[in-house]
């Protein structure tokens, strides 16, 4: 009895001292040194067999610190015998700070000798904060957890914050389910530039399986061979794509990069304590918190494209390296130091090289200067002073701190605008120019107003109002231009010029489009790249026939070259040029051009004997005329006009021929002219003087003079030439009236005239081209009525046609046929019958007959070899005459 009171006295004893504080503290302090720990405990209370209550726990181990409040442990020690420790687990107020390394070891250790089941784990205003990885590629992260399964948390991240809850599957904890709600910056770390949002997920595990979907990351497989695939992410500039896994904390992957700026692909790895990153465009590596980069000729794509190149190394919070960035018109270079850089490059534009300099650095901020104009950025943008480039002008005193103060001014020879600070608004005081509108630039950019393009006199468009907001540029009923995306645009311009119908058309994007340029004489098109623009054109024009063209354009860099074939004067033309300056040479048989623009116009035009017949100029030229002028012959059958001068543009002129002499001045501004002329021959003779002078699109030329016509007598003219919508016309007045415009003409006449001492009169039109000419009309000879035809094509012409027969004089051939001799006889007074008919020159070769009769006497006429012969038949006697030989004689026979 006594003994089973003492076995029973001393098993309490056993029990209450296992709840001994002293011994539980030593205990715990054992526990903790086997497990590698180190700090203090500030109480504990509790049992060894049923749980303990820790206050005040302070301690540090491998991987691993933890600071609690209170922490509240139960288990249940029969549990050992299944190789399980049932607990129970409650925490307060804890701040737990472990590593990404001792969470996720580079080599997993084996099973454990003990299953720990968690019967219940409570935690509240507990938080787990842990360091950014090193040998792992992973963020700093602070978890506030709370609640007993399922348990509330709030994850934050460098970039944002997540929150979620975690349900535990297993009792072992080694399965969860995982949702989240959070902000996409939050994966800033892994994916630097995301935009901000708000995308979610869900993670789920089973021991070592783990599936789920982080914003667009998706993952599966185990914590030590993690599969990875990321869909395509926005970042603030372009989007990323690829696929990696996670092999034993080590991360492998494949990334592409997608921008409308820049496209490449981007290889990720892990290897002894660093990721590497390599590209077909440079390489790099983040080792012990440095991160440095190598680039070479990376292309980047904005207008025009662009390489960049250099080093740059990240290290102990400070930059180093050189970055340099180049481009057709741009080059500009970064020297990086501490977290700056000094700056400076050049721009190169068709209106001159804008050289630029400055530094960057995050106290003072941005600093850049070209020529007197200063930009600064540090917490404000003020931009300062004043810049010529070319023929623009920019000036400004601009300040802008969440407000605007001030203006700023741009002034070219075709467009001039004012910018006007209103505390929140800036606004466009006044466009003028080119262009003429007003409205507000910031915050919201609405501009209304009209495109006034300087157009080429005669030329018509449409009118053209246009609306400018953050969407787009509209011209109201041409075309529009979208601000998204890649920039699209279209245009439809209809135009008008002196009285020739058109239109261009153009569509295209911030990279590419055609443009085409149509009108009733062909078509020009023009496709490809802005800076590779392929041109092709056909046509047909006045006075040049057809034309073929073909050639390049560089839009952006304002370079272009082209060659045409004028085919109706076989002349090909090259053209070369970039900007304002081009080079220009042509040839056609006859002649040679060569000239171009650099700085100033040079032009120089060699001819020999060239032909300007298909401008319906029967002349030829020959010799040189150019920038410093020089001497040019115009040649033709009828005379010759000579240029000299020392100008291109301004010339002496002196026309001579065989029936006129003249002179006279031409020069951009005008013309003046002074000729005489005169001509007689077989009884034509013209007697005229014209002088005049005047612009060129008002000159005046006066006509004076007479004409003398066989068996027409003398009949006064009188007229003007003038200028008028761009071409020559003329006129002039009398029994003889004509109208014309260039080498065109119309006319008419009405003239009495006289032959063999009877009268008549004749009225008829004409119209030709230079000197072909047609006409036709009737008349009456002494009571006989008679048609005519007749001109000049080459050669003079004309037809008479009366009762009884017709005659014909074609070059110097006069031919004829009188069925009945009697109509005309009558007309001239004779009494004669019979038939006639011939072919003679006006020279006297050829031959003739006449067979009449004379009251009732037949004679016979006949002429051949330049002698005629007079038969009277019925007397058998004739007379013969030769007009050369001025002989006379009597035959008969």
């Amino acid at each position: 009895m006594r003994r089973g009171l003492l076995l029973l006295l001393g098993f309490a004893l056993a029990l209450l001292l296992l709840a001994w504080p002293p011994l539980l503290r030593l205990a715990v302090e054992r526990g903790l040194a086997l497990s590698g720990f180190q700090g203090q405990v500030g109480e504990v209370r509790g049992h060894l067999l049923l749980g303990l209550r820790l206050e005040g726990v302070n301690l540090q181990g491998p991987g691993l610190a933890l600071k609690a409040e209170e922490v509240r442990l139960g288990y249940d020690p029969l549990g050992l015998l299944r190789r399980e420790l049932p607990l129970s687990v409650a925490v307060r107020g804890a701040r737990i700070k472990p590593t990404w390394e001792a969470l996720i070891p580079e080599k997993p250790g084996p099973p454990p000798a003990v299953r720990v089941i968690f019967r219940q784990l409570a935690l509240e205003d507990t938080q787990v904060e842990l360091p950014q990885g090193k040998r792992l590629f992973l963020p700093p992260l602070r978890l506030t957890l709370a609640g007993e399964n399922p348990y509330a948390f709030v994850a934050r991240l460098p970039g944002g914050s997540f929150q979620g809850e975690a349900h535990a599957l297993a009792r072992d904890l080694s399965a969860w389910e995982v949702r989240y709600r959070g902000e996409v910056a939050g994966l800033s770390f892994f994916y630097p530039g995301l935009k901000e949002g708000r995308l979610s997920g869900e993670v789920a595990g089973n021991g070592e399986q783990v599936a789920g979907q982080l914003g667009p990351l998706a993952l599966r497989g185990t914590w030590s061979h993690l599969l990875l695939a990321l869909s395509p992410t926005p970042l603030a500039v372009g989007s990323l794509r690829g696929e990696g896994r996670l092999i034993s904390g080590r991360l492998e992957a494949s990334l592409h990069y997608t921008s409308p700026y820049a496209t490449f692909p981007l290889q990720v790895g892990q290897e002894k304590g660093a990721f590497r990153f390599r590209s077909p465009y440079g390489e790099g590596e983040y080792r012990g918190g440095a991160l440095a980069l190598r680039l070479r000729d990376l292309p980047i794509h904005a207008l025009d494209e662009f390489r960049l190149s250099g080093q740059a190394l990240y290290r102990d919070g400070e930059l180093s390296g050189r970055l340099t960035l180049k481009g057709r018109y741009l080059e500009a270079g970064a020297d990086l130091r501490r977290l700056g850089a000094d700056i400076q490059g050049r721009l190169q534009t068709p209106l001159g090289l804008l050289p630029f300099a400055g530094a960057y650095d995050p106290e003072p901020g941005l600093t850049l200067k070209a020529q007197d104009l200063l930009l600064r950025y540090q917490g404000g943008l003020s931009l300062r002073g004043r810049a010529r480039l070319g023929p623009l002008v920019l000036g400004a005193d601009l300040l802008y701190d969440g407000g605007f103060q001030g203006w700023a001014r741009v002034e070219t020879p075709w467009l001039a605008g004012v910018l006007q600070g209103e505390s929140g608004r800036l606004v466009l005081a006044g466009l003028k120019g080119y262009a003429q509108g007003e409205g507000e630039v910031y915050p919201e950019l609405r501009i209304a107003g009209r495109f006034l393009p300087p157009l080429p006199e005669g030329l018509e468009v449409p009118p053209l109002a246009f609306r400018l907001d953050r969407k787009g540029l509209e011209v109201l009923g041409v075309g529009r231009l979208e601000f998204a995306g890649r920039y699209p645009f279209h245009l439809a311009l209809p135009w008008r010029y002196r009285g020739v119908s058109g239109r261009f058309q153009a569509e295209g994007t911030l990279e590419r489009g055609q443009l085409s340029l149509s009108s009733p004489y062909g078509r020009v098109e023009a496709q490809g790249g802005w800076r590779d623009l392929r041109v092709r054109g056909q046509g047909e024009v006045p006075y040049v026939g057809p034309v073929r063209m073909a050639g390049k354009l560089d839009l952006l860099g304002l370079a272009y070259q082209a060659q045409a074939h004028l085919e109706k004067l076989d002349l090909r033309l090259g053209l070369v040029g970039r900007g304002a300056g081009f080079r220009f040479q042509g040839q056609a048989p006859g002649l040679r051009l060569l000239g171009g623009y650099e700085e100033e116009l040079s032009l120089l035009l060699q001819a020999e004997a060239f032909d300007l017949s298909p401008w319906g100029l029967p002349a030829r030229a020959s010799g040189t005329w150019g920038t410093r002028g020089g001497r040019l012959r115009l040649e033709s059958p009828y005379g010759e006009v000579l240029f000299t001068g020392e100008e291109l543009l301004s010339a002496q002129a002196r026309l001579s021929g065989p029936f006129f002499q003249g002179e006279g001045q031409v020069s951009p501004e005008g013309l003046s002219l002074a000729v005489r002329g005169e001509y007689e021959k077989n009884g034509l003779g013209v007697r005229l003087k014209a002088e005049g002078e005047g612009p060129w699109r008002a000159f005046r030329l006066g006509l004076s003079g007479e004409a003398r016509l066989p068996y027409v007598g003398a009949l006064p003219l009188s007229g003007q030439v003038w200028t008028e919508g761009g071409g020559l016309r003329y006129r002039l007045q009398g029994p003889l009236s004509l109208e014309g415009k260039g080498p065109s003409y119309r006319g008419s006449l009405a003239l009495p005239f006289a032959a063999l001492g009877r009268e008549g009169r004749i009225a008829g039109s004409f119209q030709g081209q230079g000197l072909q000419v047609a006409g036709k009309g009737e008349g009456n000879f002494a009571g006989l009525p008679f048609t005519f035809q007749g001109g000049y094509q080459g050669k003079p012409f004309l037809a008479l046609r009366w009762e009884g027969g017709e005659a014909a004089l074609t070059g110097e051939e006069v031919r004829f046929s009188l069925e009945e001799v009697a109509p005309l006889a009558r007309a001239l007074g004779l009494s004669l019958a019979g038939r006639a008919g011939g072919r003679l020159t006006l020279s006297g070769e050829g031959e003739a007959w006449a067979r009449l009769r004379y009251g009732g006497e037949p004679l016979a006429l006949d002429y051949r070899g330049g002698t005629l012969k007079l038969h009277l038949s019925e007397r058998n006697l004739g007379l013969a005459w030769n007009p050369q030989e001025g002989r006379l004689w009597g035959f008969i026979g």
